[in-house]
């Protein structure tokens, strides 16, 4: 039976005014910095491990705050979170 689990777990912390107004306005929420958790999921079947898909999400302070996402995923902050992956992914979540 095939396995799963995350690996390189990144936490970043993403300005407002780097995201577009959209996702707040659906989501009824003022707009605020958000903290960006992205890892890797992989699946195994016997000694073949395939990378089946990178999973970004987006979290409000209102909901969870950053030393929770500490607490939760471990402290693992990048320089790699920035303006540029904000936008790709803006462009596929077609903000």
């Amino acid at each position: 039976m095939p396995a799963g689990r995350s690996t390189g777990s990144t936490l970043g912390e993403v300005p407002a005014a780097d995201v577009p107004t959209r996702p707040f306005g659906l989501m009824q929420i003022e707009p605020d910095d958000l903290m960006m958790h992205v890892y890797r999921f992989d699946v195994s079947r016997d000694d073949q491990q395939v990378e089946y898909a990178t999973i970004v999400e987006l979290h409000h302070p209102e909901h969870l705050t950053a030393p929770q996402l500490v607490d939760i995923f471990g402290d693992s902050p990048s320089d790699a979170l920035g303006p540029a992956l904000v936008a790709g992914i803006a462009r596929v979540a077609q903000f």
